[in-house]
């Protein structure tokens, strides 16, 4: 091998190393906010000269800028990312609205949501959604441009390829509808779908009741029942992305009913489930939580959604769950009520920001 070869082999590897370490600092301060040279020297492990090296470099980019501060009784100066990175806006595309929220990559800034009626027209449907879009970024006082990222919640499963909607019980029109490409809104929006419930146990785990742990489930409850699963952080999909369909457990209903076989087992008995009393929706989240906990072993189960907010539902699942089994099963209630699919919307959206800064 050449000496230019070797050489050019060292340069490889140390612009690997470089671009690694850069990610490390840029996502300690995406989880910790504004932070001092020595403060990242300590979360990332790198040693002060070079995080400050790497910092400063980041700086010059155009990813972070800098700020003085008081810390401590002295004056730091502390490394913020830059306001023109972009922003990150999430849609939950719900059986009675589709609503819309943002952020930016800090994930303080934020506004009311916007909603709009769900029509039945798939056609109508898109260009609802393309108005909740226009209506969220003019809202916050920001151009189409300023939006990097979009997360689309949408309450069904995705096809293999991930390209369009498989089955959407709750929004019929949605299955089989390709609405990244029908949306039309340019190459500068990178854009994702994601099932609602995976969001919704993303939500919870940033602003809700699973932060801080990085292994939970969150079963939500609301037109349908749905569960998202979190392993080490990231959502458990699946060999084909039907992880977490707890709507089809063989739980609570006629497995031979035609209903049964399209809906799910779970998703029927739920929804004919007396909503005037918890005597019939306490034993089935009972069980379905011990089917859960027997298999993923989570850390916690949070229980959300609109119908999670019934009154004493909380406390009757987990004393019906201490009754069949000796050992805890921590199950939180959630506090972001009906908001959670919209939060997760957003916090995923705003982690593919991050990831289009990363490269």
């Amino acid at each position: 091998m050449s000496d230019e070869a070797i050489k050019l082999g060292h340069q490889g590897r140390h612009e690997i190393v470089r671009r690694h370490n850069e990610r490390a600092v840029l996502r300690a301060i995406y989880d910790s906010g504004p932070s001092s040279r020595a403060a990242i020297a300590a979360s990332t492990g790198l040693s002060k000269p070079t995080a400050g090296a790497l910092l400063e470099n980041l700086a010059e980019q155009g990813h972070l800028r800098t700020a003085t501060e008081l810390i401590e009784g002295r004056e730091r100066q502390t490394f913020h990312f830059s306001d023109g990175i972009g922003l990150a806006l999430g849609i939950e595309i719900g059986a009675s609205f589709v609503r819309g929220a943002l952020t930016d990559i800090t994930g303080n800034r934020s506004i009311e949501p916007v909603a709009l009626p769900t029509p039945t027209d798939r056609n109508d449907l898109v260009d609802v959604v393309r108005n909740v879009f226009s209506e969220v970024h003019t809202r916050a006082g920001s151009r189409a441009e300023d939006v990097k990222t979009l997360t689309l919640a949408v309450p069904g499963s995705l096809t293999d390829s991930g390209a369009a909607i498989a089955l959407s019980p709750t929004v019929p029109s949605l299955e089989g509808l390709q609405l990244t490409r029908r949306l039309q809104l340019g190459d500068e929006v990178e854009i994702a779908i994601e099932n609602d419930a995976n969001l919704a146990a993303l939500g919870e785990g940033w602003r809700g009741a699973a932060f801080p742990s990085k292994n939970y489930a969150a079963v939500y409850l609301a037109a349908g029942v749905g569960m998202g699963i979190v392993s080490d952080g990231h959502i458990l999909r699946g060999a084909r992305g039907f992880a977490g369909e707890i709507a089809y457990l063989p739980i609570g209903a006629d497995l031979h009913d035609p209903e049964v076989h399209e809906r799910g087992a779970l998703e029927v008995a739920v929804a004919n489930a007396d909503v005037r009393s918890n005597a019939e929706l306490i034993p089935l989240l009972a069980r379905t939580i011990l089917s859960v906990h027997a298999i993923l072993d989570p850390e916690l189960v949070v229980l959300g959604g609109a119908r999670a907010a019934s009154p004493g539902l909380i406390e009757g699942v987990r004393s019906a769950v201490r009754a069949i089994v000796p050992f805890e099963v921590r199950i939180e209630a959630s506090p972001l009520g009906t908001d959670a699919v919209l939060i997760g919307a957003v916090a995923d959206a705003r982690l593919h920001l991050l990831n289009t800064v990363l490269g």
